[in-house]
């Protein structure tokens, strides 16, 4: 809840005048003006007085469902190309924080509250360790829930928990073998699933996927993202899936000499390219959005708001 409010008060204000705008000029498109991030504004102020006379701990505060998450992400489609998410996410958490701190909430602030704007996708965080991990995206809300591709990343989500709950992988070891070795296989099988028509040949499935981030540009969030996942990298991680998968006993590409070199670090590396690959699938799918559909989600929000029908936490509620 209070990281909705820090985004709306962050689109409905000039800190940010060009994603201002560009949401603005959105929210046109679907009849409704900037009136609306106010009004939510208040709405959620209203709610948040009322769990605050409750003495509610902030760990059971209730918060908006999919359709929020999607609608903000619609809404700040036409800022992908120009410039990178990343300095906006840290802007949209740092209002947050600054709200927290002033209401004596800071310290008792779950993780899985906190929003991750993750090129230009809004989601929510699981993880203390890698906010970019494995995100939960709205899946359910842009209609992709069901498909295999989501079901894998899902499986992918709730296994990365158990790694860092159970602190697997801090060192690379026995102990955590299946349960490291089993990401780079993941990983690619989503990128394969996503396009089902290179599925043969996961390497390039992965490069194809993440060109569904936008065009390159140097101020783009595909800019930071191909100086990590180049052709030398993708190449590398291809085969440390095949060297997993085949039991492959080639020269520096052993069996054993993998896996025991997996560590946690690597496995949310892993699970921070998951995150990438389903972001640009749903940049991909928010091209064809239509304005009534996006009109569903604003009026999903506002009757949430209204009659404070709120979502209550739970760790996979946009999943």
């Amino acid at each position: 809840m209070h990281a909705a409010r820090s985004l709306f008060y962050l689109l409905l204000n000039r800190e940010y005048p060009v994603i201002s705008r560009v949401v603005e000029k959105r929210l046109e498109r679907i009849d409704l003006e900037k009136a609306f991030l106010g009004e939510s504004i208040e709405r959620l102020d209203q709610i948040e007085s009322l769990l605050v006379q409750e003495d509610a701990d902030v760990k059971d505060w209730p918060g908006l469902s999919g359709e929020f998450a999607a609608l903000a992400t619609w809404l700040l489609q036409d800022v992908k190309t120009s410039s990178s998410s990343t300095d906006f996410d840290k802007a949209v958490w740092s209002a947050t924080a600054e709200r927290l701190a002033k209401q004596g909430l800071a310290t008792h602030y779950p993780v899985e509250l906190r929003l991750q704007i993750h090129h230009w996708v809004v989601g929510t965080c699981w993880s203390e360790e890698r906010r970019e991990s494995a995100i939960l995206f709205p899946l359910k809300a842009v209609g992709l829930a069901k498909e295999q591709a989501a079901v894998a990343y899902h499986g992918l989500v709730e296994q990365m928990q158990i790694i860092e709950s159970l602190q697997l992988g801090g060192e690379p070891g026995p102990e955590s073998e299946m349960a490291l070795s089993s990401i780079p296989i993941r990983v690619l099988a989503i990128a394969e699933a996503l396009n089902p028509e290179i599925a043969k040949n996961a390497g390039k499935a992965l490069q194809m996927q993440l060109t569904k981030l936008g065009p390159r540009s140097e101020a783009s969030s595909r800019a930071e993202v191909d100086r990590i996942w180049n052709s030398t990298t993708i190449n590398a991680l291809v085969q440390d899936r095949n060297s997993i998968a085949h039991v492959l006993s080639t020269e520096g590409r052993a069996f054993t000499a993998t896996v025991g070199r997996l560590d946690r670090a690597q496995a949310h590396d892993l699970g921070v390219l998951a995150s990438t690959l389903m972001a640009g699938e749903i940049l991909s799918r928010m091209q064809g959005v239509t304005e009534r559909s996006a009109r569903k989600w604003a009026e999903q929000v506002l009757w949430q708001l209204e009659n404070q029908n709120l979502v209550h936490l739970e760790k996979d509620r946009f999943l």
